[in-house]
């Protein structure tokens, strides 16, 4: 019953909230190909334990996640990926065996091993 529903209103084409709406081929970070998992586990590593006072956090929020997004705005942060080569690289061969998949010329198997050889240790 739980898995039709998640088929249901998530993983088919036709699902109120479909694949396209959560999970992205794009890469957006080193360790995930997912913006939402990217900001969370960036988030989650700036935290040493479960529930930190609300001090830490405000701080955490006003230093970190503040700073980080202005200098995202302001391209400080492009600046410094786009002069790391072997990210670009990984960046561009992901981007086109996405759309290998997109145009049919790869099946969805052929681009997960492709894919993962990029995020094994």
């Amino acid at each position: 019953m739980f898995c039709d529903y998640l088929v249901e209103y998530y993983i088919d084409e036709g699902a109120k909230f479909n694949p396209h709406i959560w999970a992205s081929r794009e890469i957006t970070s080193e360790r995930t190909t997912n913006s939402c998992e990217s900001y969370h586990s960036k988030f989650n590593s700036l935290f040493t334990k479960a529930h930190p006072n609300i001090f830490i956090f405000t701080h955490v929020l006003n230093t970190k996640i503040q700073t980080d997004t202005y200098m995202l705005i302001n391209g400080i942060n492009i600046n410094t990926i786009s002069k790391n080569s072997a990210f670009n690289k990984k960046k561009q061969n992901i981007k086109t065996l996405s759309n290998d998949l997109n145009d049919n010329k790869i099946s969805k198997f052929t681009y997960l091993k492709h894919v993962s050889k990029y995020y094994q240790k």
